[in-house]
This record gives C-alpha cells, structure tokens and sequence, in this order.
C-alpha cells in the first residue's frame, strides 16, 4: 500500500516541478495571481483570404514580365510569344499569359526610362 501512495506523490511531485518550469503557479480561484498578468494569448478566430497573395502574386508576375519586355526589347518579346502561341495546348496557354498587356508596356516604357 505505501508504494502505491509513494508512486502516487512523486508523481505528483513530479507534475508540480515541470509546471513550475513552464512558469505555472499553483493559484487559488478567483485570485489575481501570475495568470493574471502574464501576457495574454489573442483569440482571433477569422478566415484566412486569399485575395492578397494572389493580388501580390499576379502584380509580381506582371512585373516580371515588364522586366522581360524592357530587357530583351518589344520585336523579340512579340518574336517568343507568337512562337509560344504556334505550340501545343500548354504552350498556347503560356503565350497567352506572357501577352504584353497595357500594364506591362507601362512597366517597361519606365524602366527603360530610368535606364534599367
């Protein structure tokens, strides 16, 4: 019988010890002891949108794309795409996306102003 009591007080002996390591305390009800005033966790329960990473997804590909243009030049960008748009389904895909667009001559007429 009284190592069954002895297991059951250094467990929790035990028990105490590593919540005190984590910083617990042992505290009445009701009381303004450490928990109190500890830092409170925020409970923000809310859904997760995925309209800025796509925003910033789309905007970083249009930039890139007026990088390419102002780089290699508007006779070569159109030269690549047209031969992306002769291939097959995937590639006419791609040639449809890399379509120098309004915003991308934009990007690229100011860069090859500053001289990028």
């Amino acid at each position: 019988m009284s190592d069954v009591d002895a297991n059951d007080f250094y467990r929790r002996i035990a028990r105490i010890q590593r919540d005190h390591a984590r910083g617990y305390g042992m505290e009445a009800e009701g009381t303004l002891g450490r928990s109190y005033y500890g830092r409170r966790r925020r409970q923000r329960v809310q859904k997760r949108s995925l309209f800025a990473p796509a925003l910033m997804l789309v905007l970083s590909f249009t930039a890139l794309k007026g990088v390419l243009h102002a780089k290699i030049g508007d006779d070569v960008y159109a030269a690549r795409v047209e031969a992306l748009m002769a291939g097959q389904e995937f590639e006419r895909l791609g040639g449809y996306i890399m379509q120098a667009g309004p915003i991308t001559l934009a990007i690229s007429r100011e860069l090859r102003i500053l001289g990028v």
